[in-house]
Protein backbone atom coordinates (compact mmCIF):
# COMPACT_ATOMS: atom_id res chain seq x y z
CA UNK A 1 0.00 0.00 0.00
CA UNK A 2 1.38 3.50 -0.40
CA UNK A 3 0.29 6.76 1.03
CA UNK A 4 -1.78 7.54 -1.46
CA UNK A 5 -3.65 4.28 -1.52
CA UNK A 6 -4.29 5.12 2.39
CA UNK A 7 -5.39 9.01 1.90
CA UNK A 8 -7.94 7.67 -0.65
CA UNK A 9 -9.79 5.56 2.22
CA UNK A 10 -11.82 7.28 4.26
CA UNK A 11 -11.16 4.64 6.93
CA UNK A 12 -7.97 4.60 7.00
CA UNK A 13 -7.68 8.47 7.22
CA UNK A 14 -10.09 8.68 9.89
CA UNK A 15 -7.96 5.81 11.77
CA UNK A 16 -4.56 8.65 11.52
CA UNK A 17 -6.71 11.62 12.32
CA UNK A 18 -7.66 10.02 15.35
CA UNK A 19 -4.26 8.41 16.26
CA UNK A 20 -2.66 11.92 15.43
CA UNK A 21 -4.94 13.71 17.91
CA UNK A 22 -3.74 11.30 20.32
CA UNK A 23 -2.41 13.19 23.31
CA UNK A 24 0.62 10.53 23.68
CA UNK A 25 1.18 10.67 20.17
CA UNK A 26 1.19 14.30 20.15
CA UNK A 27 3.82 14.52 22.94
CA UNK A 28 5.79 11.99 21.04
CA UNK A 29 5.94 14.14 18.09
CA UNK A 30 6.51 16.95 19.68
CA UNK A 31 9.71 15.25 21.39
CA UNK A 32 10.82 14.00 17.70
CA UNK A 33 10.68 17.36 16.57
CA UNK A 34 12.83 18.83 18.94
CA UNK A 35 15.11 15.79 19.10
CA UNK A 36 15.64 15.95 15.30
CA UNK A 37 19.13 15.38 14.02
CA UNK A 38 20.12 19.30 13.90
CA UNK A 39 20.05 19.76 17.65
CA UNK A 40 23.07 18.33 17.52
CA UNK A 41 25.76 20.35 15.73
CA UNK A 42 28.46 18.91 13.73
CA UNK A 43 31.57 18.94 15.04
CA UNK A 44 33.56 22.20 14.20
CA UNK A 45 37.15 20.64 13.14
CA UNK A 46 37.24 17.56 10.87
CA UNK A 47 33.89 18.20 9.43
CA UNK A 48 34.33 17.71 5.62
CA UNK A 49 31.59 19.20 2.76
CA UNK A 50 30.68 15.53 2.36
CA UNK A 51 29.50 15.54 6.53
CA UNK A 52 27.95 18.56 6.40
CA UNK A 53 26.29 17.21 3.19
CA UNK A 54 25.30 13.61 5.05
CA UNK A 55 23.72 15.75 7.92
CA UNK A 56 21.61 17.96 5.79
CA UNK A 57 20.40 14.79 3.49
CA UNK A 58 19.21 13.04 7.16
CA UNK A 59 17.64 16.39 8.80
CA UNK A 60 16.06 16.52 5.07
CA UNK A 61 14.51 13.34 5.40
CA UNK A 62 13.27 13.42 8.93
CA UNK A 63 11.53 16.35 8.55
CA UNK A 64 10.14 14.95 5.39
CA UNK A 65 9.12 11.68 7.47
CA UNK A 66 7.36 14.01 9.97
CA UNK A 67 4.98 15.90 7.12
CA UNK A 68 4.26 12.30 5.80
CA UNK A 69 3.38 11.63 9.10
CA UNK A 70 1.02 14.15 9.43
CA UNK A 71 -0.38 13.65 5.85
CA UNK A 72 -1.76 10.25 6.67
CA UNK A 73 -4.58 12.25 7.88
CA UNK A 74 -5.38 13.89 4.75
CA UNK A 75 -7.40 13.42 1.84
CA UNK A 76 -6.27 13.54 -1.34
CA UNK A 77 -8.04 15.95 -3.43
CA UNK A 78 -8.87 14.62 -6.66
CA UNK A 79 -8.26 16.36 -10.11
CA UNK A 80 -10.34 16.54 -12.88
CA UNK A 81 -8.90 14.66 -15.95
CA UNK A 82 -8.70 17.11 -18.49
CA UNK A 83 -9.69 16.15 -22.16
CA UNK A 84 -7.59 17.18 -24.99
CA UNK A 85 -8.74 19.61 -27.33
CA UNK A 86 -6.07 20.34 -29.73
CA UNK A 87 -5.85 18.68 -33.35
CA UNK A 88 -2.97 17.32 -35.00
CA UNK A 89 -1.52 18.87 -37.79
CA UNK A 90 -1.33 17.03 -40.73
Amino acid sequence: MTSIEWRRREDLQAAAATLLENAHMKIMLDIMRVENTMTVPLPRLGTTDSDKAMAYGVEVGYQHALRKLALFAQPIKEQPFIESTFKPVT
